[in-house]
């Protein structure tokens, strides 16, 4: 019987031939690995200090349990422990985020999946569904039971920028994965969704993939100083006979003498924490060393993987991709590519510049510097007989007709060519973000 994933990823693929089954601008996979064999035996890979990584590490673990440390800070607001100490300033600073992300919506023209404008009625539901003249109705800690989408608004429901763009939900936001910890804010009027807050998302989940912590075992959870992080996509984690997680690279969970430490709903809607056992070779003790093996071994794995706008059906998108490759090494990134290109480690490329692909090649360091585009960031990985090569997961060059859709090895100026109307990406990139 297939996967979900495997299913997903044949929906995904059928969505692209119907869409455009010629205008393909893919390098073949054996140029692909050709590629990445030229740059292993070249031993471009970033170079980092193993001291360095277990320090950042620990920042990783920092912002990874923010959502039950005494305050945190996301989407430039605070987010208290408690609701006793939910003052009414911040009440009003996240009531207003949440009445202006909704106006900006309803401003603008959506279609749904009938392929029908959007209309009123569907914007009046949701302001009921949020219910938000009751918000913050309840405040609590909380664990993510199954690995979940997170929505911008309190609804299934897709809505897309345009009539036949179904491959692109403006209301996905991302996935959360199994076991983060979370932050509940609002339960919507229905009780079927929270509003949560993690280390890295803002939005909505289904309150039934939500588990609440205890404080003994919050208190056992936040005390680790040992952790694992998985490097394999899919495998099923057992425990006891009964399934309880597909691991995803990038993952990371506590360990203790007898396995990784994980937490399940149980009926009372609380977690109970369970030990599970997970091989070495889906596994490491985390944080990875950064040495050649590892590097292309994991670059490997996340080749010829399909795109997924927001990781719908648990696939990456382009942001996603880079955040879940450098966790391995316990670099923290912002899930977002707006708020990647707003980290300290920014660095603009000059107007003067005549020749960008030049000046990349010379200032940008391989695996440790993200070029980004306004919605879009790709990493450099070096240089191949002259020809500067990116990774990058998009589903093709925007408005350009033209498919890519998925992680691949590609050349800086992939988009070439594609006719005078179009800006390339390369002529697009506005900042370089060190890695670091």
């Amino acid at each position: 019987m297939a996967s979900i994933r495997e299913i997903a990823t044949k929906l995904v693929y059928t969505s692209f031939r119907r869409y455009n089954s010629v205008k393909k601008i893919l390098p073949s996979k054996n140029r692909q690995l050709a590629w990445l064999h030229a740059l292993s035996t070249s031993d471009q890979y970033p170079s980092m200090d193993d001291a360095v990584l277990r320090e950042a590490s620990k920042k990783y673990i920092n912002h990874y349990q923010s959502p039950w440390l005494d305050v945190m800070t996301s989407q430039d607001f605070p987010v208290p422990r408690s609701s006793d100490r939910l003052d009414l300033s911040t009440v009003d600073r996240i009531a207003i985020y949440l009445q202006e992300l909704l106006d900006r919506y309803i401003s603008r023209i959506y279609w749904g999946y009938n392929r029908q404008k959007v209309n009123q009625l569907f914007w009046d539901m949701l302001i009921k569904e949020i219910d938000i003249h009751t918000f913050p109705n309840t405040v609590y800690n909380g664990i993510i039971s199954v690995s979940t989408d997170v929505r911008v608004m309190p609804t299934e429901l897709p809505i897309y920028p345009a009539e036949n763009s179904y491959m692109v939900d403006h209301f996905q936001l991302s996935q959360i994965s199994f076991n983060t910890p979370v932050k509940v804010l609002h339960t919507a009027q229905s009780r079927k969704w929270l509003l949560i807050v993690s280390g890295q998302v803002f939005g909505w989940v289904k309150s039934a993939e939500v588990a609440k912590i205890r404080e003994s075992d919050q208190a056992i959870w936040l005390s680790q100083e040992n952790w694992a992080v998985m490097l394999d996509d899919t495998y099923p984690v057992t425990c006891g006979g009964n399934w309880y997680f597909s691991t995803r690279i990038g993952q990371v969970f506590p360990v203790s003498s007898d396995g990784i430490l994980i937490h399940k709903k149980m009926s009372s809607g609380y977690a109970k924490m369970l030990t599970c056992h997970v091989p070495t070779t889906i596994c490491q003790e985390f944080p990875c060393r950064i040495d050649h093996d590892v590097w292309f071994a994991l670059i490997q794995k996340f080749l010829f993987q399909p795109y997924g706008w927001g990781d719908v059906y648990g696939l990456r998108d382009c942001s996603r991709l880079i955040v879940d490759l450098y966790a391995c090494f316990g670099i923290w990134l912002p899930r977002l590519s707006f708020d990647q290109a707003n980290l300290a480690t920014v660095v603009t490329i000059p107007v003067q510049v005549d020749h960008r692909k030049d000046w990349i090649v010379k200032y940008c360091r391989p695996g440790e510097s993200i070029l980004y585009m306004p919605g879009h960031v790709v990493l450099y990985m070096g240089e191949v007989d002259g020809e500067a090569i990116i990774l990058q997961t998009i589903l093709g060059p925007k408005n350009s007709g033209y498919i890519i859709g998925e992680s691949a090895l590609m050349s800086l100026d992939f988009d070439s060519g594609l006719g005078d109307h179009y800006a390339t990406f390369l002529n697009r990139i506005t900042r370089v973000i060190g890695v670091k």
